[in-house]
């Protein structure tokens, strides 16, 4: 049954990284592969902060985690900065988990929602300066 279990979790994890790694608006850390990896998957969306892809997975009906995980001084040391209120709020990573109750269906709806926002940079691209394309014209 364990073997089951592993093979169901390493097929969607696969999925998941496969699609996310695909994606050129995201960032994933850790293993490329379901080696030395279990269901879960850290990332980051590109210009958007964890909180709002939080809030856009719930509107989504969509079960995901922000934030540095219950770790202190994680997110100081993988993004080189010093910890203040403002770089706490800010600051983190996505977690997406799979497990035995998961499906495919549940893995489409999740990289759904991070591929929407994919599409919302794009739209309203940022140059350097903090500018949208709009602001430009």
């Amino acid at each position: 049954k364990m073997l089951r279990l592993s093979a169901h979790v390493c097929k969607l994890t696969y999925i998941l990284l496969s699609e996310l790694a695909s994606m050129p608006h995201v960032t994933i850390y850790g293993p490329p592969t379901c080696t030395a990896r279990g269901g879960t998957v850290a990332f980051n969306v590109d210009g958007v902060p964890y909180p709002e892809v939080e809030r856009r997975a719930r509107d989504a009906g969509v079960s995901l985690r922000g934030g540095c995980f219950c770790n202190p001084g994680a997110a100081e040391h993988a993004f080189g900065f010093t910890a203040n209120a403002e770089s706490k709020a800010t600051f983190g990573a996505v977690r997406m988990s799979v497990g035995l109750a998961n499906t495919e269906t549940d893995v489409e709806r999740g990289l759904d929602v991070i591929a929407s926002l994919g599409r919302h940079l794009s739209r309203n691209a940022v140059d350097k300066r903090g500018w949208t394309a709009q602001q430009l014209e």
